[in-house]
């Protein structure tokens, strides 16, 4: 079957290759792969930041953002699939130590870092035509999301941060009414998405000019969009937010936020920033203020099976709310031809998907 493939810690090496069709074991489904969408962490992979091959191989297939179909199915395989049903493919297996998290299905939370990532660290990913999967980690999804479902994954991980701010919040009474979210990329536009959704007045700093579609998919859905080069954060300041959310791919932006969080407040870093970046920083100033403040700053990575089912009820929820807004995140549609694109950084690019024929 035909593949990208990249031998992980060598920059640019990806490609396009023919390798092995996997046959699934009696306890295993075989899924054709529909969609796949690219995001930062395979554009870092692609620069040779990190990626580790299966073991016994020396590339890894990439992707890890999916939609496809199930083509066959052992009746041991059980968990109510069947032939021709879509799913979408979880990325994080538990770890080999079977640590108290993962012993309890949130590999999501490992504890000793053994766990395995599809397409990113010791798994095989989903850019291909097909891979094989354990039904314990697909997603059924209604055929009426059909169109927007290969965004499930991106948006699980938006619903963790969102649920899992609430949820450390219960250490006090908190009554929430504002959130500044940093970037309006996927991630970014999808948590502007769930927290206007629960009634938050939003604001999202974006680093585009105001006027493209970026900033027009943020105000359709009530929320402000400032644009963070044309200056607009500054209209801020002495503003405080109760919800603080870094998702720029910006490590700078850990002060910069904390400065706009108020007391009580909490604020999650989502992004994956593989890239050096170094910036000074007044350690006192920020001790200072989480202690006194009674602040809260806390890291996200990978989702949960609940955060995936939470997705779908809010895919619905959008599509009625705001229709087809989902839709436009995704810019680009490739194809095997032209897959290299989704490796390019453009900074007007939301969310770029590779097509495989079905």
């Amino acid at each position: 079957m035909k593949a990208i493939i990249i031998n992980p810690g060598k920059k640019a090496s990806a490609r396009l290759a023919e390798v092995p069709t996997p046959v699934p074991n009696p306890n295993e489904v075989q899924v054709k792969v529909l969609q796949v969408g690219f995001c930062r962490t395979d554009q870092e992979i692609y620069q040779g930041l990190y990626g580790q091959a299966p073991e016994g191989l020396d590339y890894l297939i990439m992707g890890h953002e999916s939609l496809g179909r199930v083509t066959s199915i052992d009746e041991k395989a059980g968990n109510g699939l069947q032939e021709g049903d879509l799913v979408v493919r979880t990325v994080r297996r538990p770890c080999l130590d079977l640590c108290l998290n993962c012993r309890v299905g949130e590999n999501d939370m490992c504890l000793t870092g053994n766990y395995l990532e599809s397409g990113i660290k010791g798994l095989a990913g989903v850019m291909a035509e097909y891979f094989v999967e354990r039904p314990d980690f697909l997603v059924p999804v209604p055929s009426e999301l059909g169109s927007v479902a290969v965004l499930l994954e991106p948006l699980s991980f938006c619903e963790k941060v969102v649920y899992q701010a609430f949820k450390v919040q219960q250490r006090m009474r908190w009554n929430p009414s504002s959130a500044l979210v940093f970037g309006a990329g996927p991630i970014g536009i999808l948590l502007t998405l769930l927290l206007k959704n629960i009634g938050l007045d939003v604001f999202t700093a974006g680093y585009s000019r105001k006027g493209n579609l970026k900033s027009e998919l943020v105000e359709r859905c009530g929320a402000t969009y400032l644009s963070v080069i044309e200056g607009e954060l500054d209209s801020l300041r002495g503003n405080k937010f109760d919800f603080v959310a870094e998702a720029s791919g910006k490590a700078s932006n850990l002060y910069l936020g904390l400065s706009y969080l108020k007391n009580n407040g909490v604020m999650a870093l989502t992004s994956i920033t593989g890239e050096p970046e170094r910036t000074e920083i007044p350690l006192g100033e920020i001790n200072l203020s989480l202690v006194l403040g009674n602040k809260l700053i806390f890291g996200v990575v990978n989702a949960s099976l609940r955060d995936y089912y939470r997705g779908l009820e809010h895919l619905h929820t959008f599509e009625q709310k705001w229709p087809g807004l989902v839709n436009q995140l995704i810019t680009s549609r490739l194809t095997l031809d032209n897959y290299q694109r989704g490796f390019e950084k453009k900074s007007e690019e939301i969310k770029a998907v590779l097509e495989f024929p079905n």
